[in-house]
């Protein structure tokens, strides 16, 4: 049974009967991708994400936005009872395996920054992504695909780390695969202009898994460690906020700039990360272009040294 949003998780979920573990720990980390053959906590705090989402989706149509090594779009079609299951990530390479190991799930191939969402309008019923936007350097494309994607009655859930703080912000700008450091109040704005209600849930622990000094206790961790609860305020000790979102707009509103920065105390350190963020867009880019050229000369038979020569040479250029 799918839990509800208030509740603990149940220990037992991710050993059910139809629960496969696929273990794609072979891959490349590609930023920040949770591997499923790793089931220590931050396995079990990503899971629990995606047994939070599975109260929304039993008999529903599933869109994942960054679906990484796909374990979470297998739980919510074998778990959450999803009647179908769409997901999306940027790597074709590993989108081709995952179409192998799990054929009852579509997978799409997608760079949101460069290509944005491209999913058919009205053709979901729940839109669900859990720590994919603080990686893009564009997600107001994203979430204006995602509106149009979603049915009428349809919901959008969506995990962000929860910057609450400027020291927070800083530990995120650390983190060179998070360019997207907003606030939670600027995301609660963002997602207001694509939605019409937008509720905040803080991810946190069961009381009896955080010892006497406050820390958590992560040894023999379990979806049951986890728990859920409405809460705006979002305390700075919360894991994860995660936003859930009905009533879609067909039209968004226009942007709040205001509403949707941060503190002006804040901006130093913002202004750091967003150079960084058109850094590694304007970089992306440059490989992207790098990468269909060598794919163009490859398909017309060029010399396999000469393309391997103009990569390296477009590649030393970028390095500066």
């Amino acid at each position: 049974m799918p839990c509800s949003p208030n509740s603990p998780l149940p220990a037992q979920a991710a050993t059910a009967p139809g629960w496969v573990r696929p273990n794609l720990a072979s891959r490349g980390n590609f930023g920040e991708r949770q591997e499923s053959g790793r089931h220590d906590w931050g396995y079990y705090a990503h899971l629990s994400i995606y047994a939070f989402a599975a109260g929304f989706v039993r008999g529903r149509r599933c869109l994942e936005i960054g679906c990484g090594t796909g374990y979470g779009a297998q739980y919510l079609e074998a778990e959450g009872g999803a009647a179908s299951v769409v997901a999306i990530d940027k790597d074709e390479t590993q989108i081709e395996e995952l179409r192998i190991r799990f054929p009852t799930i579509t997978f799409l191939a997608r760079d949101l920054d460069l290509g944005g969402l491209n999913v058919a309008e009205h053709s979901v019923d729940v839109v669900f992504s859990s720590n994919v936007f603080e990686h893009l350097a564009y997600p107001d494309p994203v979430l204006a695909g995602a509106a149009s994607a979603l049915a009428e009655d349809g919901v959008a859930i969506i995990a962000v780390p929860p910057i609450m703080t400027v020291g927070m912000l800083a530990e995120n700008a650390k983190n060179i695969f998070h360019i997207n450091n907003l606030p939670i109040w600027a995301w609660t704005a963002k997602l207001s202009r694509y939605f019409h209600s937008v509720r905040t849930y803080r991810h946190w622990v069961r009381a009896d898994r955080i010892d006497g000094r406050g820390a958590i206790l992560r040894d023999r961790p379990s979806l049951a460690d986890f728990v859920f609860k409405e809460d705006d305020s979002c305390n700075p000790s919360t894991i994860t906020a995660v936003f859930v979102c009905h009533g879609p707009r067909r039209s968004p509103l226009p942007a709040a700039d205001e509403a949707e920065t941060c503190p002006p105390e804040w901006r130093a350190l913002k202004v750091e990360a967003d150079a960084r963020q058109e850094m590694v867009t304007d970089l992306r880019r440059e490989l992207a272009a790098a990468a269909a050229w060598a794919r163009e000369n490859t398909q017309a038979g060029t010399d396999p040294k000469f393309i391997l020569d103009g990569v390296c040479r477009q590649i030393e250029f970028l390095s500066g």
